[in-house]
């Protein structure tokens, strides 16, 4: 009986990824120039522009995020934008599905992920001068301290690799770079995983050497939690 409850909610979950989130009042100004308001959680550099997670934005259902697309984003820069209050003005899109069955759903994925519009912009505007929460606070500290270690790296091709083993962040790596990986069967290790879990726990064991206490094992723990 608990398997197959949970096979159904699986998927009713999994249908419900397939449906429209946006509402009958958002569909008609798809085509107009609209604006959306939120905190951004996360920022990458892909091609010449930018992508933006807002989160808390003014057009979404609690919970439902929106993935923000900036195109020719110039001189923008990257680290003045996470935990920020961001405005921006563009296009709002449903994330397409899979053109045929079995392809790859672009939808599904970002539902996956907590994402459930997609925006194109045609710029942008930071509208507070700091961060308004301490979550928000933490993750651009979090972010800063990311992109200042990777600015020790000035060869481009190293520092997005180190970026991905280290952050699983494969934005910067070239197309051939990942299909080589993908083909000698070592992808995961540009995934953040169990393998990197695993690093991180038996360097701590090591460093604890044979204390067995429950503070270092709390410890640990904490680590591993915000790692």
């Amino acid at each position: 009986a608990f398997l197959a409850a949970g096979f159904v909610l699986f998927t009713c979950r999994y249908i419900s990824y397939g449906c429209s989130l946006i509402s009958s009042c958002i569909s008609d100004d798809a085509e107009k120039m609209i604006s959306v308001c939120g905190t951004a959680d996360s920022v990458t550099v892909k091609d010449e522009g930018l992508r933006i997670v807002l989160s808390d934005t003014d057009i979404a259902a609690s919970g439902v995020r929106v993935i923000v697309s900036l195109y020719n984003a110039g001189d923008t820069d990257i680290r003045e934008i996470p935990g920020r209050r961001i405005t921006a003005y563009g296009k709002l899109r449903e994330p397409p599905g899979a053109d045929n069955p079995g392809c790859f759903d672009y939808r599904i994925y970002l539902r996956s992920r907590g994402i459930g519009y997609a925006f194109s912009a045609k710029s942008l505007e930071i509208s507070d001068d700091g961060p308004v929460s301490v979550r928000a606070r933490y993750k651009r500290w979090l972010f800063e301290t990311r992109e200042d270690f990777l600015d020790r790296f000035s060869d481009p091709e190293i520092r997005a690799f180190i970026k991905g083993v280290v952050f699983g962040d494969k934005s910067d790596i070239s197309e051939e770079t990942l299909e080589d990986f993908t083909a000698n069967g070592t992808g995961h290790i540009l995934a953040v995983s169990g393998l990197h879990t695993g690093f991180l726990y038996s360097l701590l064991r090591f460093l604890q050497g044979k204390r067995r206490t429950l503070p270092a094992a709390v410890f640990v723990i904490v680590i591993l939690v915000l790692y």
